[in-house]
């Protein structure tokens, strides 16, 4: 058995699969004002809330990229201090994993080249999809698909002062997200923590979610 060297262009298709363009998303202001035992008011809000999807830049269509921009802001009111934090929670419809096994028996010239298309019912040129995930000619998919995991990305905090207004402001947040199948979604909050000598007091605000 001897390898050939196979060019594959890695079209996946996972269901379907989103082609994003270029576009900006912007989300009203949200904020949220709390009254805790011992006299402490604290506030909660963010504004300023956008994100710019932009085409991945190694061009793979299973990678999302865009830049994101966030004003949280806190405000303890009363005998107490606490801190402000912003960020996102993000998520894909699916997540997943691929991995391709080249087995030298596909009978292409070395510099032919192969669309992989994952879901489909066929390989271009003239390979058959098999039951399942396997190929004939030697073609191997290993293809895992799970729920997509939800993670939260903190872009920065700040401690607030009594009676004092603290902001985290961030703009132009790069976000990747690689093995992303079908939209990503990004959900942008604001949390307050506050304590006195008597009281904890947590908050948060979330913005309508982004679909990218």
């Amino acid at each position: 058995m001897y390898r050939k060297r196979v060019a594959i262009g890695a079209a996946l298709s996972v269901g379907h699969l989103l082609v994003l363009v270029p576009a900006t998303a912007t989300v009203p202001a949200r904020e949220k004002t709390y009254d805790a035992p011992g006299g402490i008011e604290y506030t909660v809000g963010h504004g300023d809330v956008a994100a710019r999807s932009v085409g991945a830049l190694n061009g793979m269509p299973t990678n999302r990229e865009a830049f994101l921009d966030i004003t949280g802001y806190g405000r303890v009111t009363g005998p107490g201090t606490g801190t402000v934090e912003a960020g996102y929670l993000v998520a894909c419809a699916a997540d997943i994993d691929v991995e391709v096994k080249l087995e030298g028996r596909l009978g292409f010239d070395a510099g032919a080249n192969a669309t992989l298309d994952v879901g489909l019912t066929s390989l271009d040129p003239g390979v058959e999809l098999g039951v399942g995930p396997n190929v004939s000619g030697g073609l191997g998919i290993e293809l895992s698909v799970a729920p997509g995991k939800i993670v939260k990305i903190s872009v920065g905090e700040q401690a607030l002062r009594p009676d004092a207004t603290g902001y985290v402001h961030s703009r132009d947040f790069h976000l990747v997200v690689t093995n992303c199948a079908g939209p990503l979604t990004v959900r942008p909050y604001t949390s307050i923590t506050t304590h006195s000598l008597d009281v904890t007091g947590t908050g948060a605000v979330f913005a309508d979610p982004i679909t990218l």
